[in-house]
């Protein structure tokens, strides 16, 4: 088996535009495209903190259940795709959580609802990702 080592992938015709044949040999991609631009693994229980994140710079308590994350590298836009879960579950049970996009969402932050059943509330363990275009 062979080995590359490098530090920097730059493409021949546009530095940014690495192209990537897939499995079977008959589709290509940008390698950019495919890759996480921002995502985080946090806690909203008592003190709003990342437990492990990426290309983030802050979290806000903005209520119960919300929370607005800023990103560190801005987007291109605002047509970014982010999906996210929340945790609540024991030994015993697993519970109804979700994680939706609130009311503001722009190229440097996203504003994240918190639900369990039918209530805002703030989860003991979250996550959110973000696939798009940094600027």
């Amino acid at each position: 088996m062979s080995e590359i080592l490098v530090n920097k992938l730059t493409g021949t015709s546009t530095a940014g535009n690495i192209t990537v044949t897939s499995e079977g040999g008959a589709a290509t991609m940008q390698l950019q495209q495919g890759l996480a631009k921002v995502w985080a693994n946090y806690e909203l229980a008592g003190v709003h903190s990342f437990l492990d994140s990426f290309n983030t710079s802050s979290i806000t308590d903005n209520a119960s259940g919300k929370s607005t994350i800023g990103f560190s590298s801005a987007l291109s836009s605002v047509n970014y795709a982010s999906s996210g879960i929340g945790y609540k579950a024991s030994d015993s049970n697993a519970y109804s959580t979700s994680v939706t996009v609130g009311d503001v969402k722009t190229t440097t932050s996203i504003k994240l609802y918190h639900m369990y059943t039918t209530a805002f509330y703030d989860m003991p363990d979250a996550s959110f990702i973000v696939y798009g275009d940094l600027a």
